[in-house]
C-alpha cells in the first residue's frame, strides 16, 4: 500500500512539474508572439511625410560622409528649378520639406534619391547629360523613387523581415 501511495505521490509531482514547464513554455510562446506581433506591427505602421523627410535626410548625411557637396550655385539652381517644374505636376507636388537637389563632386556617373524629396546628382553626371531634356529625365526618374517611396517599402519590408526572423 505504502508503495501504491509513494507512486500516487511521485505521479502528482511529475503532473505539477510538466504542469509548470507546460506554463512557462506557453509563456514563453505567448511572449515569442507578442514579440513579433509588435514587430510586424511596426513594420506595417504609417510613415508621415515627416518621418519620411527626417529619414532620408540622415541617409543622405552618411552619403555625405563619403562624398563632398560640388558648390555651383548657379548649378545647383538650375537644377532645383528643373526638379520643382517636374515635381509641380507630379502626383505629390508637395512634400514636407520641399525637393532639395545637390551636387555630389564626384566623377562617377550617378543619381539618387532618398524620401523626403533629397536629391543628389554627381557631377561625372552633369558632364555627361548633353540637354536639359536628359537632366529632366534623370530628375524624373529620381523623384519618382520618392513619390513610389521605394526606400520606406525597403525600410518596411526589412522590418518585416526582422520580424519573421525573430520567430525561427
Amino acid at each position: 500500500m505504502k508503495r501504491i501511495q509513494n507512486a500516487g505521490i511521485t505521479l502528482a509531482a511529475a503532473l505539477l512539474l510538466s504542469t509548470a514547464a507546460m506554463s512557462c513554455a506557453t509563456d514563453t510562446v505567448i511572449d515569442s508572439v507578442a514579440s513579433t506581433a509588435e514587430a510586424i506591427g511596426k513594420a506595417t505602421e504609417y510613415i508621415t511625410p515627416e518621418q519620411e523627410y527626417y529619414i532620408g535626410r540622415a541617409v543622405a548625411g552618411t552619403i555625405l560622409e563619403n562624398y563632398k557637396v560640388y558648390n555651383n550655385a548657379s548649378m545647383q539652381a538650375y537644377l532645383n528649378k528643373i526638379c520643382r517644374t517636374i515635381a509641380v505636376n507630379s502626383d505629390r507636388p508637395e512634400l514636407y520639406k520641399g525637393y532639395y537637389v545637390a551636387i555630389l563632386d564626384s566623377d562617377e556617373i550617378n543619381a539618387l534619391s532618398t524620401s523626403g524629396g533629397h536629391i543628389m546628382v554627381t557631377r561625372g553626371l552633369l558632364g555627361c547629360a548633353l540637354s536639359e531634356d536628359a537632366l529632366a529625365a534623370v530628375l524624373a526618374h529620381e523623384i519618382a523613387h520618392i513619390h513610389l517611396q521605394h526606400s520606406v517599402k525597403a525600410i518596411k519590408s526589412s522590418r518585416a523581415t526582422e520580424a519573421i526572423k525573430s520567430t525561427a
